[in-house]
Parts: structure tokens; C-alpha cells; sequence
């Protein structure tokens, strides 16, 4: 009977200690793939790139990363500068957002994330003089100036003059000033186009509708409009639709449904998304002791009725799953 016993507390020593093996292995892979997760990210912008957080589920699902998205209803410095703070506050481990140039608030946290050692990337505007990690964006002048381009042929289809008008969020920001003066250069090499205003919306719905009407009531011959940013491009929509009776062309960014109505000639895609996505790459490389480049443009593509549908079918490959966003 005793040595029964003892061989049931021999068989039952082995297979415990079987067990405490396999799920120490386990538990050990599980750490490592926890400690994998644990790579948080924040990433900071206008709601109007809502776009660019899809990259983000892509980004966490491929890497387990995870990524908090903070977004706001309209364009605020302070506002995305708060967001910046308790990121750091947070200690994540790296942080995506836009350079706001008129933001001295912005390159000053940026200095202090890099002090805490939290890269910073940053997309669509740059701040080259801060101690971001990278730039990630597009060739905004070359954007700028093949708008300006479809945008004059348009017009002089219509007429062999042309007044265009140009709504900016701010021309504080490169981006913005960049896209500017490619559309200034294209229209200067295009007989019979003049730009007859400049306006800045400060990506605010009102001040973009007042500054619009404005633009209308003040020349009645315009029959052209380059909006540099998303917001203006959503809103124009909406308040040419009350102008059926003047035909202007219109060249924007970002809102393809305008190309699909035809109510715009075409938008710039951004392409926020990959900006995104590679923002994320970029920074997950330099966490685990990469070098990367400081500096990486990307190329934008003229949206217009011959392109859309290749377009959407590329749109439709991405993940469609509805984004968390912390909204301000």
C-alpha cells in the first residue's frame, strides 16, 4: 500500500512539474506578446482626418501596438497642445501629430517629449527647426501646383479668362504657404488667369462661410476656387449648392464625394492614411534602435472623375472598422 502511494506521488510530482513547465513557457510567451502590446502610441489631429485613424487599427493589428486617437471638431493649437501634454504626462512611448507653425507651444513640448526620450512624428505640416523624430507628408508645392494646373484648364474651357479665388485654413502653416505658391506658380504660367483673393478660413465652419460669401459678393467673376484644406473643401459644397445660378470649378482636397457628384473637377488626396501608418512604422523602428530618416515625402494623387473609381476600389481594401476617438 505504501508503495502505491509512493509511485502515485511520483506520477503526480512528474506531471506537475509537466504542468508548471507548459504554462510557464506560456505565460512567458504571453508576457513577451503583452510586452509587445505595451508599445502605446497617441496620435493627435483635426477630426477631419478621421482617414488617417483608420491606419492606426492596421497599425495596432499588425504590430499590437495600441493607439489612443484624439481628435478635435475644429483646428486648436492650444487644444492640441493640451492633448500633447498628457500624452507626455502618460509617458507613452511615442506620439503623432501635425505642425502648427504659429504654435511656439507645440515645438516646446515636442523639445520636452524628446527629453523624456518619446519620439514625435509628425505629418501632413512639418516643424523642421523642432526636435521632432520625423516628418512624414506629401510634396505640398508640387500638390499646390498641379491643382493650379487642372483648376486653369478647367476654367478656360468655360471662358478665356479666369479669377480664381483660394481659401487657406492659415498661411501660418508650411503646408498651407507650400500649396500656395505651387497654385500661384501654375496660375502664373496660364494666360488669361489671375487669382483675385486670398482668404483664410481658420478651418472654421463660420468664419469659412462668411469669409466664401464674402469672396462671391466681392467678385462677381469668379468662376474658380483651389481650397487648400479639407475643411473648406467640405464646407464649399455646401454653400455653392445655394449659388446654382454661377459656375465656378473647384479643385480641393481630401472630400471625394464632391468628384463623384461632379460638383468638383478634383481633390487632392493627402494620403493621410500611409502618412499615418508610416508615422507609426517609423517610430516603432526608432524604439527598438533603428535608424531612420528624418524626412519622408510621399506623393499625392489628383482625384478627378477619370481616376475615382480606381480610387474608391483602393479605399474599400482598407480596414472599415468604426474608430474610438476622445473628441475636444
Amino acid at each position: 500500500m505504501m508503495k502505491g502511494w509512493k509511485i502515485q506521488s511520483i506520477i503526480w510530482t512528474v506531471l506537475i512539474g509537466i504542468l508548471l513547465v507548459y504554462f510557464g513557457y506560456d505565460l512567458y510567451h504571453y508576457n513577451q506578446h503583452e510586452k509587445k502590446a505595451d508599445v502605446r502610441f497617441t496620435f493627435i489631429c483635426p477630426l477631419q482626418w478621421r482617414n488617417a485613424g483608420k491606419a492606426f487599427y492596421r497599425l495596432d493589428a499588425d504590430y499590437g501596438t495600441s493607439t489612443r486617437l484624439v481628435g478635435f471638431s475644429r483646428l486648436s493649437p492650444q487644444g492640441m497642445e493640451e492633448a500633447f501634454r498628457e500624452a507626455i504626462y502618460a509617458e507613452v512611448d511615442g506620439i503623432i501629430t501635425a505642425g502648427i507653425q504659429d504654435s511656439s507651444g507645440l515645438s516646446q513640448l515636442i523639445r520636452e517629449a524628446a527629453e523624456e526620450g518619446i519620439p514625435v512624428a509628425l505629418i501632413d505640416s512639418d516643424l523642421p527647426e523642432s526636435r521632432r523624430s520625423v516628418y512624414i507628408g506629401p510634396d505640398n508645392y508640387k500638390a499646390g501646383y498641379e491643382a493650379g494646373k487642372l483648376l486653369a484648364a478647367k476654367v478656360l474651357e468655360e471662358n478665356p479668362e479666369g479669377a480664381l479665388g483660394v481659401i487657406l485654413s492659415k498661411e501660418s502653416i508650411l503646408n498651407q504657404r507650400e500649396r500656395l505658391q505651387g497654385f500661384r506658380d501654375a496660375v502664373r504660367e496660364t494666360e488669361g488667369i489671375r487669382i483675385a483673393e486670398v482668404a483664410e478660413g481658420f478651418s472654421d465652419r463660420q468664419v469659412i462661410i462668411e469669409r466664401l460669401e464674402s469672396m462671391l459678393r466681392a467678385h462677381p467673376d469668379l468662376n474658380g476656387l483651389f481650397l487648400a484644406e479639407g475643411w473648406s473643401t467640405v464646407i464649399t459644397g455646401e454653400i455653392l449648392s445655394r449659388h446654382a445660378d454661377r459656375k465656378i470649378s473647384v479643385v480641393g482636397y481630401d472630400a471625394y464625394s464632391y468628384v463623384r457628384d461632379g460638383s468638383y473637377e478634383g481633390v487632392v488626396d493627402s494620403n493621410l492614411y500611409e502618412q499615418a501608418f508610416l508615422a507609426g512604422e517609423k517610430l516603432l523602428k526608432l524604439l527598438s534602435g533603428e535608424e531612420i530618416e528624418e524626412t519622408v515625402l510621399l506623393e499625392s494623387e489628383l482625384i478627378t472623375q477619370e481616376n475615382l473609381d480606381a480610387y474608391l476600389n483602393q479605399m474599400d481594401d482598407r480596414e472599415e472598422k468604426e474608430e474610438i476617438w476622445h473628441i475636444y
